[in-house]
């Protein structure tokens, strides 16, 4: 694979560069709304997309709270691993099934159970009394959850040409961080309402109840679509193929903005994939440990509560949803070798620094600016890494394609999870065996996630060194 078939760009006229931000800015407003647009008007999409809507934003209301719930439930540091092992163990069993679900008997089902199970889940993790009710609620959780966000991407991909793929992704993505950045905008009025408004004085029970909003709008989002289910199947049934006929004109549907990398898989192309897969495997293990030890490092380090950690979650979000958005612009405009590249460099050297920090005034800029970088190229990386692994197999077994990608990038939670709490605790123990000198509590495991990063670039670089992996011929490169 040359340099060619990732996409650079050859010479163009130059341009302002007020004109050059001007034109991306519009080009990515026009893509966001065209794909929203699309999704509600397409009978295909329409309640599968809608579902994740409303998930996305019901799960995002407890999000702040729920490292700080677990522990009051009576979790310990490393029992929080273990559960995000556990919800990746369904997610690593039912992935394909889900894929399997998808590509013989249409998306109504797949969505539907993994809806379900989503919402039966959130609803015994809420109602938890002890450890074994978190660990049972996880489980059913890895059932539903992650394949629910991913059997409807992939359901949303098949029917999607190749060159329009990552324009969707990236759009579908970002709608859902958009409604996750409202959700968790909402945290902390809403708990200022629980608190001083009706004088809940309990954290349990407050933590409850901002756990049992996830599970209110999980079951909504199932009954919406189990209660649709004929009309939806007719509505399918009758629509015609997507077929964009302003494809790659820059002037409206999925094509608004089409990415040189991506070409039409007739066979399936398995060195493609399965680079591919490697480098999701190695994101998914860089977001799993940040998101993870993140609350674990600011309230050992910082001594900080749900309530310093809510804003920061918002700020990264708004940071991670802008990445999502400017993903297939940054890829026309540079090529996506070089922005994996240079999003690899800026990741790793983002990890290295943020839990090298101290608690002085200077550590927190420090930290909170390097860790929502870091979580900002991870979310730059998905709809880039995705994209290209769905490309490289035919519309067939999208469905199936895609289960086996939550499947593989479920061993990054897997591993990820008790992984990262390992190396904390080994970290924190060996700092305070050296009486507190030396590298700050907790740096270990992110200078491994930074590690992983710097592998991730190695592997994709030696991809296209080697050649053993293409996505199109050169006659395909570049638009004319």
């Amino acid at each position: 694979m040359s340099h060619h078939d990732i996409g650079i760009p050859q010479s163009h006229q130059p341009e302002s560069m007020m004109s050059s931000v001007r034109r991306a800015l519009v080009d990515t407003l026009t893509t966001q709304v065209n794909v929203a647009r699309d999704f509600l008007s397409d009978p295909r999409f329409r309640e599968p997309v809608i579902v994740i809507w409303v998930a996305s934003f019901g799960s995002a209301l407890h999000y702040p709270v729920t490292f700080f719930y677990l522990l009051q439930v009576g979790a310990t540091k490393m029992d929080i691993g273990w559960l995000g092992f556990i919800a990746s163990v369904g997610s690593l069993i039912c992935g394909p099934i889900y894929g399997w679900l998808l590509d013989k008997h249409g998306s109504l089902t797949a969505v539907s159970l993994a809806a379900a199970a989503c919402s039966i889940g959130c609803l015994v993790r809420g109602m938890a009394i002890d450890v074994n009710g978190l660990y049972v609620g996880y489980f059913i959780l890895g059932i539903g959850a992650e394949n629910l966000w991913t059997t409807v991407l992939s359901h949303v991909a098949r029917h999607t040409e190749p060159s329009q793929r990552v324009n969707v992704i990236s759009g579908y993505l970002f709608q859902v961080t958009a409604l996750r950045i409202a959700g968790r905008a909402l945290y902390t009025p809403f708990n200022f309402v629980l608190e001083d408004g009706f004088q809940m004085t309990d954290t349990l029970t407050r933590m409850r109840i901002h756990m049992g909003m996830c599970t209110a709008f999980c079951f909504f989002g199932t009954a919406r679509l189990l209660g649709n289910w004929g009309v939806i199947q007719a509505s399918a049934a009758a629509a015609e193929p997507f077929s964009d006929p302003k494809a790659g004109t820059g002037t409206g549907g999925f094509g608004a903005v089409v990415s040189p990398f991506l070409s039409k898989a007739t066979e399936p192309q398995p060195a493609k994939f399965a680079l591919f897969a490697v480098l999701l495997v190695l994101q998914s293990l860089c977001v799993t440990f940040a998101t993870t030890l993140w609350p674990l490092y600011l309230q050992d380090t910082f001594g900080w509560g749900s309530r310093g950690y809510a804003p920061l979650v918002f700020l990264s979000s708004v940071f991670s949803a802008a990445a999502i958005t400017l993903a297939p612009v940054l890829g026309r405009a540079l090529g996506q070798l070089r922005v994996l590249v240079i999003t690899y460099i800026l990741g790793a050297g983002a990890a290295a620094v943020t839990f090298s920090t101290s608690d002085t005034t200077l550590g927190v800029w420090t930290h909170s600016v390097s860790f929502i970088l870091l979580l900002t190229v991870l979310a730059l990386l998905e709809p880039v890494l995705k994209a290209n692994a769905s490309t490289s197999m035919p519309e067939s077994v999208q469905g199936i394609s895609f289960g086996v990608l939550t499947s593989i990038t479920g061993i990054g939670v897997m591993v990820g999870s008790p992984l990262a709490t390992y190396l904390y605790n080994l970290s924190e123990a060996a700092a305070i065996a050296k009486g507190g000198e030396g590298s700050s509590p907790g740096a270990l495991p992110m200078w491994v996630a930074g590690g992983f990063l710097v592998c991730s670039a190695v592997l994709l670089l030696a991809g296209v060194v080697v050649g053993g992996v293409s996505s199109s011929s050169d006659k395909h490169t570049h638009p004319r």
